[in-house]
């Protein structure tokens, strides 16, 4: 039976299904004729199984298996989706010689995507198709939304009806694109199968085939996959992102196998197109884990939105899985603080304000949300004051050296961390000097002093007097 190829685009899937050297195909059990009744024709999804990873495509078949030339007599009247009933003899249903066909086939809109079709007929342009030409087409149409395809044709008369005895041909081929992963039904829900028209009256026989009809399945691969992926600056065991200028990117991918098997795989990690690593022929044993880890230097990327995507392809018997998943980091430069002081000197119990005014964030999608100052008194280790926002006032009660430290934190909820040394320009640490009061020296006029002296003189003349004065008596 031939098989539906997947391409893809990445030299390292490429190597992979090289090394592995089997056709790559997007399901995992297919249909062969010798796993299908041939008591009577049937009408099947191939495969059966199929499966994707979430935004890859893959693409069904339906099929009819063993339309002969052949006749079934019966006493009881065939019923659609009924096995065919005991031998008698009042009707006799053609196991063949199909002219026609009428096909309704359905999915789940929420979990698969209508992507293409491909009718295979005539068989004189499509060697693998049904029905012979000319061909009238009835009915050709796709509800994407309702996720249904309507099909129906016919042969134009008298070209010959069609068979393929314990073999298969090709009706149609659907291509998916996988919305979510979980499981979803291929439905075939009615076909009808007529008769070349001329054998049935030149017979006498019902205009119906008799058939079976086998729906399929698409499921989520239980195979290795990607379960997680952090991106950022690892801290201890915390991640942070955004990122400030200065610090690496540690990228961090989770991957479990979910499957019964051993697999092998690759992984490829990017910054958006760009190929950042590979690991190559990896393996990892039945409900195993591991953890890959690479360390993106940001002091080569521009500031904003970087995109990371996980690439991992897994060989899962004969098919090439992909699994992807992307984060995003965003790398920031961090705030330029300044402090001025008014008055820029001061002694004991004089008032200073401190203002930020001058300070800005580096980074045009960032801003300073929170200015927060704490004031330590001389010698201290616990401060003394707190105060919120871009200025503060306060009076100093004591001489000797202050220290002021005013801390921001921006829109990001970025701050200082003691753990992280790219926050450090989130902080800023100035010294006050504040000086003793001093005492002025008198100042005083001319006519002030000869006063004073006068005075002197005068007092001593008058003690002076005094004594004389005393001493004579």
């Amino acid at each position: 039976m031939p098989e539906v190829k997947l391409m893809i685009k990445t030299a390292q899937l490429m190597a992979l299904i090289l090394v592995a050297n089997v056709a790559v195909t997007l399901a995992q059990i297919k249909v062969s004729a010798s796993e299908l009744p041939n008591d009577m024709p049937v009408v099947y999804v191939d495969p059966q199984q199929a499966f994707g990873a979430e935004g890859t495509t893959f693409t069904v078949s339906v099929k009819i298996f063993n339309l002969t030339n052949s006749f079934y007599p019966t006493d009881s009247k065939w019923e659609t989706g009924e096995p065919l009933p005991p031998p008698g003899t009042l009707f006799n249903y053609s196991l063949g010689n199909m002219y026609g066909f009428d096909i309704v086939f359905s999915w789940d809109p929420a979990v698969l995507e209508y992507v293409d079709r491909s009718v295979m007929t005539p068989v004189e342009e499509f060697p693998e198709g049904v029905l012979h030409a000319p061909i009238v087409e009835m009915q050709d149409e796709v509800d994407s939304l309702a996720g249904n395809y309507s099909l129906s044709q016919s042969s134009w008369p008298p070209v010959i009806s069609f068979n393929c005895p314990n073999d298969n041909a090709t009706i149609f081929t659907i291509t998916f694109r996988v919305k979510e992963e979980r499981t979803g039904s291929l439905h075939l829900e009615s076909v009808e199968l007529m008769l070349d028209p001329l054998l049935a009256i030149q017979q006498g026989v019902p205009d119906i085939i008799p058939h079976r009809t086998v729906d399929g399945e698409f499921s989520r691969v239980r195979t290795t996959r990607i379960i997680s992926m952090n991106v950022g600056a690892l801290i201890g065991t915390q991640w942070h992102n955004p990122l400030i200028a200065g610090e690496d990117a540690i990228v961090s991918v989770f991957v479990f196998n979910e499957g019964e098997i051993a697999n092998s795989y690759n992984l490829s990690l990017y910054d958006g197109d760009t190929l950042l690593v590979w690991w190559k022929g990896e393996s990892l044993g039945r409900h195993k884990s591991r953890v890959h880890d690479y360390t993106l230097k940001t002091n080569l990327l521009g500031r904003g939105i970087h995109r990371v995507t996980a690439e991992l392809s897994v060989l899962h018997y004969e098919t090439i899985i992909v699994d992807l998943f992307t984060g995003n980091f965003t790398l920031i430069y961090g705030p330029l603080l300044s402090i001025s002081k008014t008055p820029t000197e001061i002694e004991q119990n004089e008032t200073m304000t401190l203002s930020a005014e001058s300070s800005f964030h580096q980074d045009p999608s960032s801003f300073i949300s929170t200015y927060t100052w704490l004031l330590y008194e001389p010698e201290a280790e616990i401060p003394a004051y707190e105060f919120k926002g871009v200025t503060v006032t306060h009076r100093f009660s004591k001489n000797g050296t202050w220290t002021a430290v005013l801390t921001v934190e921006d829109n990001w909820g970025i701050t200082l961390d003691p753990l992280r040394t790219a926050t450090a320009p989130y902080r800023k640490e100035i010294q006050i000097n504040v000086g003793l009061v001093s005492i002025p020296d008198p100042i005083l006029t001319q006519e002030q002093v000869t006063a004073i002296i006068v005075f002197i003189l005068m007092a001593i003349a008058t003690i002076v007097g005094y004594t004389l004065g005393k001493w004579r008596r």
